[in-house]
Formats: structure tokens, C-alpha cells, sequence
């Protein structure tokens, strides 16, 4: 198969990215793999934060695009939500930032960072999802609440250029916006976790039919 033009300029014109992974797991010192619970308290980044000086790295060392963890596989939420308590607006950092005047949305502020820096737009979502619970009972009705999460990302934050999925997440693929790439479904990464490069098949245009 061949690349399409969408994929084409993003392999071609945009060899090097930034990818932020930026969550609970930052400040609980675990891995991100890890199935602890912690409770937004835990999170304490500090109110002076700056998603600019993270771009203006990504810049520095060549990144033409930046990807922003929005959720990963704990469930936090790296926006306010009513959808869940679990979220970045429940945490000491969000209290220090309204006490001061701010928003303490970082997808927000990271997206307007890549604008600032005309670094192309892009975000993680998993619906992996450990701890982000709907506020009834765990585990009730959560697809549909990891459908409204998503809606929310891609109808409230303007044009997301790559979404970066993880664990099946087909079932939102639908509310994608048009013109969106998307990990899987538009390309594939060469590499693995382990740091090998695949060989055989999986180094072909993905998916592999025509454009």
C-alpha cells in the first residue's frame, strides 16, 4: 500500500516528536503501569507550571509535533470533568492555580503551547482505565463514560491533528473529527516498549490497503 498525503507529510516532515507523559504517576513515583490508587491529592505539580518551557524544549532539539498524556491508564484526567472526580480539577495544583486566577486545564494550556509554538498538536487516550470510575458503582456503565470523555477532548479543545490510542480503543474511533491521524489506524510504530525495531510486515504502510 502506499502512504497516503496525510501520512506521507507526517513521516516525511515530522521526524522527530515530544512525547509528555505527564500525570498521577509523575508525582506518585510509580510506573506508569502501575495499579496503585492514589487520590488527586497526590498530585502536586507545582502552580507555576509552564507548558510553554516544555515546548520550547520539544523545539529546541528539532520536535515538530508533541504528544500530551490526556489520560493514561490510571484514569486521571488531565482536564476538569464532571464525568469523574478523578481529574487534574480535584488536586492542590488546581486549588493553588484558582487561588491565583488560573485555569489548571493543562490539556488546554499544552495544546496552546504546540499552537505557540507551531508544533503540531497531539494526544494520548487509553480507555485502559484503573481508577477513573463513573460516580456510581466501579466499573458501571464506564464505556460510556470513556465515550463521553473522549467527545469532550475532540469537540471542546479545537483541532487535535494526531490522537495516540492504547488497549483497543476502537470503540471511540467513530467520534474521531475528520482530518485527525490516529496511531493504528494511519500509521504504526516501527519500534516496541523494549526498544527493538520490528521487522517483516509491521515495517509496512499501516493499514496496509490503498489510501
Amino acid at each position: 500500500a502506499l502512504p497516503s498525503a496525510k501520512q506521507l507529510d507526517f513521516q516525511v516532515n515530522k521526524p522527530i516528536g515530544c512525547f509528555f507523559h505527564f500525570g498521577m504517576n509523575t508525582f506518585a513515583g510509580t510506573s506508569t503501569f502501575s495499579m496503585e490508587r492514589y487520590a488527586p491529592s497526590h498530585f502536586t505539580a507545582p502552580a507555576d507550571l509552564s507548558t510553554d518551557q516544555w515546548l520550547e524544549a520539544c523545539v529546541a532539539l528539532g520536535g515538530k509535533y508533541a504528544v500530551f498524556t490526556a489520560k493514561h491508564e490510571d484514569g486521571f484526567f488531565n482536564w476538569p470533568s464532571n464525568l469523574t472526580n478523578f481529574t487534574v480539577a480535584n488536586t492542590p495544583f488546581c486549588a493553588a492555580r484558582r487561588a491565583a486566577g488560573r485555569s489548571c486545564d493543562l490539556v488546554r494550556e499544552f495544546l496552546a503551547s504546540c499552537d505557540k509554538f507551531n508544533v503540531t498538536r497531539a494526544l494520548y487516550f487509553t480507555s485502559f482505565n484503573a481508577w477513573s470510575k463513573t460516580p456510581e458503582a466501579a466499573g458501571v456503565n464506564s464505556s460510556a463514560m470513556l465515550r463521553a470523555a473522549f467527545s469532550e477532548l475532540a469537540n471542546n479543545y479545537g483541532h487535535v491533528d494526531q490522537w495516540w490510542f492504547d488497549h483497543g480503543d476502537e470503540f471511540v474511533l467513530d467520534l474521531v473529527p475528520p482530518n485527525s491521524l490516529v496511531l493504528g489506524r494511519d500509521w504504526g510504530l516501527v519500534g516496541t516498549e523494549g526498544g527493538y525495531v520490528k521487522l517483516g510486515r509491521d515495517t509496512l504502510w499501516y493499514p496496509q490497503r490503498s489510501p
